[in-house]
């Protein structure tokens, strides 16, 4: 039986190997997202400072474990209330592990988490001090294992 359960494993791990669970996204069209937002090129200004704004936050995205209000509050496409319910989610229901979370918060439309996700990222670890075990889950857990398999001849 351990050897049945072993070899499932490997298989398991062998066939998930490209598996990520943080997709990085990059974006090249900076202007057609400020001229989503309805500012043009007419307004040379504020039309340059919001893409030095935001190619800058490309480069070096937000931590959305960790951001403050003033933080979120660079992106021109959050208003108030969708900050404020980021950070009271967090508060809730600590910190998040997965981009896929945003679609959680009710004020969020899915537009929006298009706009934000090449903005922010979530760090890598950010369940460190867990007591969970592969002991534990397995006694405790309810578990299921539904397994595909697709292969075209």
């Amino acid at each position: 039986m351990n050897r049945v359960f072993i070899n499932m494993f490997i298989y398991l791990l062998i066939v998930c190997y490209h598996a990520d669970s943080q997709v990085y996204y990059s974006v090249d069209n900076l202007s057609g997202i400020l001229q989503e937002l309805g500012m043009d090129d007419a307004e040379d200004d504020l039309f340059e400072e919001w893409y030095d704004k935001l190619s800058m936050l490309i480069n070096h995205p937000l931590d959305i474990n960790k951001a403050s209000y003033e933080d979120l509050n660079q992106l021109p496409f959050l208003s108030d209330d969708q900050i404020e319910e980021i950070i009271l989610y967090r508060q809730r229901y600590g910190e998040m592990v997965s981009l896929y979370e945003l679609k959680n918060l009710q004020k969020l439309d899915y537009a929006t988490i298009r706009l934000l996700v090449p903005f922010v990222y979530i760090d890598e670890n950010p369940v460190e001090n867990s007591d969970i075990s592969v002991h534990k889950l397995l006694k405790y857990g309810r578990n299921e294992l539904i397994m595909r398999y697709n292969n075209t001849f």
